[in-house]
């Protein structure tokens, strides 16, 4: 299935009008860079203020946006939850 993508609609475009949101419930930082299925990272870290929540790191593209990799942190840092891409491909139109 191909999608065209809506920038203002989609990750991580949807943040700014919710950052206000998240920092309420995370601390909300960048912690780097990795490739991941071929694609340039930025890697960031969301860090729950409280017990009650998970803790979440994201990889996203730095050209498009794109959430290439997302995972899933316990109260001890360990991964309960770790979905990515392996492989990209650009589609022509």
């Amino acid at each position: 299935m191909i999608e065209k993508r809506r920038v203002r609609s989609s990750f991580p475009a949807i943040l700014p009008p919710l950052i206000d949101a998240l920092k309420i419930s995370y601390q909300v930082r960048q912690v780097g860079f990795e490739r991941v299925a071929g694609r340039d990272g930025v890697i960031i870290q969301l860090n729950p203020r409280d017990k009650l929540r998970y803790g979440y790191r994201f990889w996203v593209d730095r050209q498009s946006g794109l959430l290439l990799k997302s995972v899933m942190l316990n109260e001890n840092g360990v991964i309960v939850e770790n979905v990515a891409f392996n492989q990209l491909g650009m589609v022509n139109n």
